[in-house]
């Protein structure tokens, strides 16, 4: 009797460390708060810590983890026009452009995650000498389930929920240097931006001092990435002006970013009215 306490005792204490250990990943709780794919893509100006922060090794096992926070509603397009729905689910389908031998799987098992639920998905193999070196770009595939209509939203992370990119750098060797990033400062060294004033509540006068002559992007984008205003610019040699309406816009931290192939340079723009 003493025995079957004893081997009792040892199950009860073994079960939930099989379980645990059973378990395809584990999402990271610091996001339990929060709402979306974690790490955030990569983006220079959104978030620079983003994206995948290792490098993949032809013929070495590879792991990297993605946190899923699901709320219980999202904004989707109808019509041309932003509406938030109430959310069942999401489902993720693929992740495309993976390299071959890795591979994706989920906690919860299927891929279905609930909302108002805390999850993730692990990238996980060991890629085959058939790649070629070099950056694969990943986006995450997949769908969004609502309780009060008959139809599914098409998902793409990254993409209009979230911009940026998902970049995994795969190398020959493990001696091969790990870029974990592609972006090219050339554009911060031949321009710097200063906005005035700010914070500010309507207008916002910007001025760049350019060592270069170019077309560029410029637009005020908002803390998730989304382009709010944006307008094709022209710079010049030397101090270049432009000027920005805000008294329509909402109060916030905005990032005020100029673009072109060289690269971005971004300044805040605090809008308070």
């Amino acid at each position: 009797m003493i025995f079957m306490k004893r081997v009792l005792l040892m199950l009860t204490a073994f079960l939930p460390m099989a379980f645990l250990s059973a378990q395809n990943c584990e999402p990271d709780m610091s996001y339990a708060d929060s709402v979306g794919v974690f790490p955030l893509p990569f983006d220079p100006v959104v978030s620079p810590d983003g994206g995948i922060s290792e490098c993949a090794v032809i013929g070495e096992p590879f792991d990297f983890v993605f946190t899923a926070a699901i709320s219980d509603s999202i904004n989707v397009t109808i019509a041309g026009n932003e509406v938030r729905l109430g959310l069942t689910k999401v489902k993720v389908n693929d992740v495309e452009g993976l390299p071959i031998g890795l591979n994706y799987i989920c906690e919860p098992d299927g891929c279905e995650f609930l909302a108002n639920t805390l999850g993730c998905a692990k990238i996980t193999g060991v890629p085959t000498a058939d790649n070629t070196p070099g950056v694969y770009e990943l986006k995450i595939i997949g769908k969004a389930f609502f309780p009060d209509f008959p139809f599914e939203a098409e998902i793409t992370f990254p993409g209009a929920l979230a911009e940026g990119k998902y970049s995994l750098t795969l190398n020959a060797t493990a001696d091969d240097p790990c870029n974990l990033t592609s972006t090219n400062d050339v554009l911060k060294e031949k321009v710097a931006i200063n906005v005035s004033p700010n914070p500010t509540s309507g207008f916002f006068e910007i001025k760049i001092n350019a060592e270069l002559n170019g077309g560029f992007d410029l637009y005020l984008m908002d803390l998730l990435g989304r382009s709010v205003e944006r307008r094709s610019v022209k710079l010049t040699e030397g101090e270049n002006n432009f000027s920005f309406d805000a008294s329509q816009m909402a109060n916030g931290m905005y990032f005020l970013v100029l673009q072109n192939g060289l690269g971005r340079v971004a300044q805040k723009v605090n809008i308070q009215h």
